[in-house]
């Protein structure tokens, strides 16, 4: 790693963090702190891309804005609530992470596939830069 660069500098450190994030909230949709937890890293990643190409990292910035948007709606509120704020429910992750979950659900004929919910074994983060494996 270069000298004097920060974990949340690091581009595989920002995706995970993310990705911790989103799935966080795919548990725990209406809780109104890992939404502003996923705002942050958010913001870290558009952060990031900014750095690398000033012109890009308006829509990670508006995808941050509603994820605080959603947290703020829910100050106050139980957690334990399943319907998912308006915010949330604008942001693309959220809405393949959804898609994905309901095709999950119905696998096709003579096969088997373990549902895990919302929770998505398929990302758009390149796994193997996060883990370095193959």
């Amino acid at each position: 790693m270069a000298q004097g660069l920060t974990c949340r500098q690091t581009p595989a450190i920002v995706q995970l963090l993310e990705l911790i994030c989103q799935r966080a909230v795919q548990l725990q949709p209406c809780n109104a702190q890992v939404l502003c937890q996923l705002g942050l890293a958010q913001l870290d990643r558009q952060e990031q891309v900014r750095r690398l190409n000033a012109s890009q990292g308006g829509e990670l910035l508006s995808q941050a804005e509603l994820s605080f948007r959603a947290a703020l709606a829910l100050v106050g509120e139980p957690i334990a609530g399943t319907d998912p704020p308006e915010a949330l429910r604008k942001q693309d992750w959220f809405q393949q992470a959804k898609a994905e979950a309901s095709s999950a659900k119905k696998p096709a004929a003579g096969t088997s596939q373990a549902s895990w919910g919302w929770v998505s074994h398929n990302s758009k983060i390149d796994r193997q830069a996060l883990v370095g494996g193959d």
